[in-house]
Formats: structure tokens, C-alpha cells, sequence
């Protein structure tokens, strides 16, 4: 089956792949992994954000930040 965008591709990963590690994360000490499941739930949680702020289907979202995970969880999210 193939999804038709990323953001049906994520959420189909987080129930596909689960617990599996989508993207490790460097601290100070370690790497730390988010699961599909995970990564998922937060970019459905974002999307929901934006629409509670108002953000309607087709309208610009604009994202400033470093490259890290919550930046491409907005995209998604936007995406959504």
C-alpha cells in the first residue's frame, strides 16, 4: 500500500513500526530515540495545535527554528 503524502506516511509508520526507533536525538551525554508511535502522536498533537489556532487548510504556515526534531514535527504537522 502506498500513502499518497508524508504526513498519511508518518502515521502510517507510527502503527506500522511502532516501538522502532524513527530518529535518535544527541544530548549532552547520549543518543536518545523517539519510536514511529511516538513521533506520530506528537505530529497529531501539533496538527491539532494549528488548528485550534485557527490555521485553515491552504494557508502558510512559516517556521523559524535550528534544525531539530520539533522543527520537522511543525512541518508535518502543517502539512496535516
Amino acid at each position: 500500500m502506498t500513502t499518497e503524502n508524508i504526513p498519511a506516511q508518518i502515521l502510517e509508520n507510527g502503527s506500522r513500526f511502532g516501538s522502532q526507533p524513527a530518529y535518535w536525538v544527541k544530548t549532552d551525554a547520549d543518543w536518545v530515540s523517539t519510536s514511529w508511535s511516538e513521533y506520530a502522536d506528537l505530529v497529531k498533537v501539533a496538527a491539532r495545535s494549528l488548528m485550534a489556532l485557527g490555521i485553515q487548510p491552504g494557508q502558510v504556515v512559516t517556521i523559524i527554528g535550528f534544525n531539530r526534531p520539533e522543527w520537522v514535527i511543525a512541518d508535518v504537522a502543517a502539512m496535516a
